[in-house]
This record gives C-alpha cells, sequence and structure tokens, in this order.
C-alpha cells in the first residue's frame, strides 16, 4: 500500500511541478507578444488547459501523502520535522496554489482579455502577476522536496 501511495504521490508531484514550469515558460514567452489576437486567445485558454493537469496532480499527491502518513502510524510527537514540514507545508502549498492560481488567472488574465478594447498593458501586467505567483509555487514546492529529500 505504501509503495503504490508513493507512486501515485511522485508521479502526481511530478506532473504538477512539470505542469507549473510549463506553464511559466509559455506565460513568459507570449506576455511579450500579448498585442496579437492570436496570441490573446491562446492566453485565454492556456490557464484552462494546464488546470487540467494541476489540479488533479496536486489533489493525488494531497490524497496520496494522506495516505501514506497515516500508514507511516507514527505518532505526532514522534514525527520528525521534516514529515511536519511536508504534511503541513505541502497541504497549505497545493491549497493555496488551486485557490490563488484560478483567482488571478480569472481576474488578471481572462477577464481583461474578455473586454471588448484589450489593453494589452493591463494584460501584460496581469501576466506578469501571474507569474511571480508561478514562481512563488515552483518555489515553495522545491522547497518542500528539499527538506524531504535532506530529511531536517
Amino acid at each position: 500500500m505504501f509503495t503504490t501511495m508513493l507512486f501515485f504521490h511522485l508521479t502526481g508531484l511530478s506532473i504538477w511541478l512539470g505542469s507549473l514550469l510549463s506553464l511559466a515558460i509559455i506565460t513568459s514567452v507570449l506576455k511579450k507578444q500579448a498585442g496579437s489576437k492570436d496570441i490573446q486567445n491562446l492566453l485565454r485558454k492556456i490557464p484552462g488547459l494546464f488546470s487540467r493537469w494541476l489540479h488533479p496532480s496536486s489533489f493525488i499527491v494531497l490524497i496520496s501523502g494522506v495516505f501514506m502518513i497515516i500508514s507511516m502510524n507514527i505518532s505526532e510527537s514522534q514525527k520528525p520535522l521534516w514529515l511536519h514540514f511536508m504534511e503541513k507545508g505541502g497541504l497549505l502549498i497545493i491549497l493555496l496554489s488551486i485557490i490563488v492560481l484560478s483567482i488571478v488567472s480569472s481576474k488578471k488574465i481572462k477577464k481583461p482579455l474578455k473586454a471588448a478594447n484589450v489593453d494589452v498593458a493591463v494584460v501584460q501586467r496581469g501576466l506578469s502577476t501571474y507569474l511571480v505567483w508561478l514562481t512563488i509555487f515552483i518555489i515553495l514546492i522545491l522547497s518542500i522536496i528539499f527538506m524531504v529529500s535532506f530529511k531536517f
């Protein structure tokens, strides 16, 4: 059971982190060309397309992590720091990433692109905000991976 959950956990983590990285790269490249109508149509679709991978994979990480911690059968007082950090930090990052990225993509990207007269500067600022949040979540995920890898 533990090894199966570990497989799902690592697979979900790979897809989640890979999707965030891909989304950050694509968004940063397209930000410079936000004036083009074709790029604007693409920018409307990209967050939704990636959300199909981001949210389920982060949920898989959450569920498999809960099952793995339960199967470890360790009392709260015996858990090492890295396990507490992974457990609480991971949960917080998963929930925040789902909420924040959904809100930012709809308010800062999709909404300005729906306007009759698209203001390119507003769209580019929205994309910059989105990129900042993507980068924050990537760094937070990598910090948890670092803590767990070295078992501080």
